[in-house]
C-alpha cells in the first residue's frame, strides 16, 4: 500500500478519487510487476496513470486503452510526453479547475439549502430516488458505486424531488475514509431555478457534518461559478486528456 501510495504521490488533484482507490474502496488499481514501478487506477470516466514513467512498465499500463475516457495527467512532464508519443492527436486538453473548501460553513449552507423553489422538497437519496437517477443527470455517483443499492450503501447524496422525478442530485462521485468528490447535475427541464446551489449546500453541510471534505473539480464554467458561491477556493489546475474512443 505504502509502495502505491508512492507512485500517485505526483498528482496534486482529485485526491478523493485517488485515494479512494488506493484505499481499496472503489474502483480497480491495475499493477504488472511486484513492487510495482508504474500502474494506473480506474473509477468511473477516470484513468490515472501513475509511476516512474521512464520503464517499460508505464507504457504498459497505457498500452490497450481505448475512450472514450479522460486521463488524468500526473504532475510530470515525462508523463506528458509519454501519453502525447502513446495517444498523439487522439487526446485533447480539457482542464479541470480543482477546489478545495477553505471557506465552507455549515450555518451558512444551511441558510442556502433552504433557498428552494416552491413545488421542490429535498430528500436524502435512498434506493427510489438512486434508482431515479440516470443518464439526463450526469454526472453522478450512482453508477460509480456499482447501481442504486450499492450507493446508498456505501455512498451518500442528496436531491430536489417534484411530483416524485428527481430534478437536481448531489452525490458523492467518489468516498474515501477522509474525502468526498462531489457531482452536481440538474435535469435540463428544472435548471434556472437555483436548485444547483440549494442541493449543493445542503450536500456540502452534511460532508462536513459527517466529518468528510468535500472535493470539487470542474470544467463547465457554470460548475466553477457555483464552487466559488458556495465557499469553495481554486487551488489549481487538474490537468485531464480527453482519450477518444477510436
Amino acid at each position: 500500500m505504502a509502495r502505491l501510495n508512492d507512485l500517485f504521490a505526483s498528482h496534486p488533484h482529485l485526491r478523493a478519487v485517488i485515494d479512494a482507490v488506493l484505499e481499496g474502496r472503489q474502483g480497480t488499481i491495475v499493477t504488472f510487476d511486484d513492487p510495482p514501478r508504474a500502474a494506473r487506477l480506474e473509477l468511473g470516466c477516470y484513468v490515472i496513470p501513475g509511476g516512474d514513467p521512464t520503464t517499460s512498465i508505464a507504457r504498459l499500463a497505457l498500452a490497450g486503452l481505448t475512450g472514450p475516457l479522460e486521463l488524468v495527467v500526473p504532475d510530470d512532464d515525462r508523463w506528458r510526453r509519454l501519453l502525447a508519443e502513446t495517444f498523439g492527436d487522439r487526446l485533447e486538453d480539457r482542464p479541470m479547475r480543482a477546489y478545495l473548501p477553505e471557506y465552507l460553513e455549515p450555518d451558512r449552507l444551511d441558510g442556502q439549502a433552504r433557498r428552494f423553489p416552491d413545488g421542490y422538497r429535498l430528500a436524502e437519496i435512498g434506493i427510489a430516488e438512486a434508482a431515479g437517477i440516470g443518464d439526463e443527470l450526469s454526472p453522478h455517483g450512482i453508477d460509480v458505486f456499482g447501481g442504486p443499492d450499492e450507493f446508498v450503501r456505501r455512498g451518500f447524496g442528496v436531491c430536489a424531488v417534484r411530483d416524485g422525478v428527481v430534478a437536481c442530485a448531489a452525490t458523492t462521485y467518489s468516498l474515501s475514509a477522509a474525502k468526498a468528490e462531489v457531482a452536481i447535475a440538474t435535469h435540463a427541464d428544472h435548471r434556472g431555478q437555483g436548485l444547483a446551489n440549494a442541493v449543493s449546500a445542503a450536500m456540502l453541510a452534511t460532508c462536513l457534518r459527517r466529518g468528510v471534505e468535500p472535493h470539487w473539480n470542474a470544467s463547465n464554467p457554470v460548475s466553477q461559478r457555483l464552487a466559488l458561491r458556495l465557499g469553495f477556493v481554486q487551488v489549481g489546475v487538474c490537468e485531464i486528456s480527453m482519450l477518444d474512443g477510436t
